[in-house]
């Protein structure tokens, strides 16, 4: 309708709010004479009034409050719509991206570098978590878990990679004890540590599925230590005298660098469905930060596997 312009659209809503011209003004940031005005050169055109003035303030009319209410859903709808728009606009820049531990940690964040340089114009938020938060009502694009892949809500779920465990020690403790660490016979000598945890309906396989996969050999008696994170297993492996599983996809700089010998070329795999998945809430899986993101970390994964 031509006669309601922005303004007027404004001030016919802090007027039903407030029910007087002079705190309208304030609001506004306007004089209440030119507020006055607007309204009265309004219900001339209209040909009825929106308001009756009285000691107290303002009183709507029947008329006036149709208008003022549609005038008030008017500006909320406006207002949705820049939200809106903004969001669009951030988002076109703005990759927020959640990793659980140990992919954050062993893979996503020592390559992060090279994707920003490649994306100068994508700025990246990070967050490393493991738990699984409900997606679809979160700000996060893409959230990277190990999971059985099976999740409730609207979301797009795509595999990056299977894992494994693999026995490693330090390098110093290979170059100590490298006759006796050449056969998982001996293993039981030296302390062991891996990681004990449970995803979904997976206890984490440790020491004991080792030792029943590929061996007869009795390691009961072996003294061994658990901890929460691969991280932690790989630290205490390279501070002490210990033999670890790790997943060797995720600790690729560690074993090319030396720091990290593999014992044995033997792999335990980790059951499917189990495995790493990119997880994008519905509706953002076709925005090109996403995309660019998805195939700079299934690179990841396939440079991690090459080097093993």
């Amino acid at each position: 309708m031509k006669y309601l312009s922005g303004s007027l659209l404004q001030i016919l809503d802090a007027s039903l709010r407030l029910n007087s011209f002079s705190k309208v003004a304030e609001e506004l940031g306007l004089t209440p004479a030119a507020v006055s005005y607007q309204v009265r050169l309004l219900e001339s055109r209209l040909g009825f009034l929106l308001f009756t003035r009285q000691s107290g303030g303002l009183e709507v009319t029947k008329e006036g409050r149709l208008i003022c209410q549609q005038a008030s859903k008017s500006l909320t709808q406006m207002h949705s719509a820049i939200a809106q728009a903004k969001q669009l606009n951030q988002d076109n820049k703005t990759l927020r991206i959640t990793a659980s531990t140990r992919f954050a940690t062993q893979l996503l964040l020592p390559n992060l570098a090279r994707f920003k340089s490649s994306n100068p114009d994508i700025d990246i938020e990070i967050d490393i978590s493991d738990k699984i938060r409900p997606l679809v009502q979160s700000d996060f694009d893409i959230a990277i878990r190990f999971c059985d892949g099976v999740l409730e809500g609207a979301v797009e779920i795509k595999k990056l990679m299977n894992t494994s465990l693999v026995a490693v020690c330090s390098e110093a403790f290979w170059q100590q004890h490298q006759a006796l660490l050449e056969s998982p016979k001996t293993f039981p000598q030296f302390l062991l540590c891996s990681v004990k945890c449970r995803v979904g309906s997976l206890e984490w396989p440790s020491w004991s599925n080792w030792f029943e996969n590929f061996t007869d050999i009795e390691w009961n008696t072996a003294e061994h230590i658990s901890f929460d994170e691969m991280t932690q297993v790989i630290q205490f492996i390279q501070d002490e005298n210990a033999i670890g599983l790790v997943e060797p996809k995720l600790a690729t700089r560690e074993v090319s660098s030396g720091r990290l010998v593999q014992l044995d070329k033997r792999e335990l795999a980790i059951p499917a469905p189990y495995a790493y998945y990119a997880i994008i809430p519905d509706g953002r899986k076709d925005r090109a930060p996403i995309q660019k993101c998805l195939q700079w970390l299934q690179g990841l994964v396939n440079n991690s596997e090459r080097k093993q």
